[in-house]
């Protein structure tokens, strides 16, 4: 899809599409201590340190980090952007094609 420049395809009723989603994670335990930062100790005083349980779970960041961002002009404050890395990926998507169209233009041809 992408090298043909083609945004979606339909197969078996089914459309397919490419969809940019920015992501962000927890740069390396070894990086943060180069840079004397303690993961939790940024989310706690950015605000964010109701996401931290045990763990702090990927889906939960990525979904805080895109409203933060969207709030910053798409930018992350250094102190967030210093403990992530972002990061681009393609995904496709999958749903029913709306096949009416191509349908009424098949019961044309027959007739």
């Amino acid at each position: 899809m992408v090298d043909e420049e083609k945004p979606d395809t339909t197969v078996d009723g089914f459309k397919y599409s490419l969809q940019e989603k920015t992501r962000y994670s927890k740069i390396s335990e070894e990086k943060l201590m180069e840079k004397g930062l303690v993961f939790f100790d940024v989310l706690r005083e950015q605000g964010f340190g109701h996401l931290i349980t045990e763990r702090v779970d990927p889906q939960t960041l990525n979904s805080a980090m895109n409203n933060l961002a969207a709030e910053n002009d798409g930018e992350l404050p250094e102190e967030m952007a210093e403990v992530l890395s972002v990061y681009s990926e393609l995904k496709v998507s999958k749903r029913k094609a709306n096949t009416k169209a191509l349908n009424r233009a098949k019961k044309a041809q027959e007739v």
